[in-house]
């Protein structure tokens, strides 16, 4: 019987570690880098494995966080709708000055708001994206009722008159939303910054003088 020496065993290397994340993400980070996304190419860009590249990561990492991508968008949606709530309490304006309060708002809601091109355009991506999808839908409506709302008692206390606070809080916001749309097309530089400013005085001064011109007819109609 031939004896066979036991093959030698090779000499143990160095452990290897296992592969993890090449970085540590919590929840904040995949929903920052959506909010990046979606204001460069709108809700199209909020997909797992694009926001995986972009962040250096595996999708492995998402899943830690959100059950799946419906769970993702509701989170970013009710973020969204949390900030501009929060966003809309600390504008709150009580001067003792009505005209005063709503230039102030109007410049806001305009030059503020266009010095801000992320917001502008994250803002406009939800209100797109509130077309086709019903969550989406249903978050855009409650944040523009709590804008109409207060804009509608800070423009009552410009015109004294319910009926007529409500016709100008509806001018006030379509005037607001159209100009948006003319400030997002644009980069920001010089010339959009001019246009904001010049929308926002147009805005606000159109609102006061037809507050005065109403105001003015129902004097005299009261006297006669």
């Amino acid at each position: 019987m031939i004896s066979r020496k036991p093959a030698k065993e090779p000499m143990p290397g160095p452990r290897r570690a296992r592969p993890g994340p090449a970085r540590a993400l919590d929840r904040r980070s995949w929903l920052d880098a959506a909010t990046d996304a979606i204001a460069e190419g709108g809700f199209g860009e909020a997909r797992i494995l694009t926001l995986a590249q972009r962040l250096g990561v595996t999708r492995g990492s998402f899943y830690w966080h959100f059950r799946n991508h419906d769970d993702f968008i509701r989170a970013l949606l009710e973020r969204w709708r949390d900030d501009e709530l929060r966003a809309l309490a600390a504008w709150r304006l009580d001067t003792g000055d009505a005209e005063a309060d709503v230039r102030g708002a109007v410049h806001m809601l305009l030059t503020e708001m266009a010095r801000d091109a992320k917001a502008l355009r994250v803002e406009l991506a939800v209100q797109d994206f509130a077309r086709r999808n019903p969550l989406a839908a249903s978050i855009s409506v409650d944040v523009n009722r709590a804008r109409m709302r207060q804009g509608r008692a800070m423009v009552e206390a410009l015109t004294g008159d319910s009926d007529r606070a409500h016709a100008l809080t509806l001018l006030l916001y379509a005037c607001v939303t159209g100009a948006r749309l003319m400030l997002a097309a644009s980069p920001r530089n010089a010339k959009t910054d001019a246009m904001a400013e010049s929308l926002d005085r147009i805005i606000g001064e159109a609102l006061i003088a037809s507050n005065r011109a109403r105001a003015a007819r129902d004097s005299r109609c009261n006297r006669r």
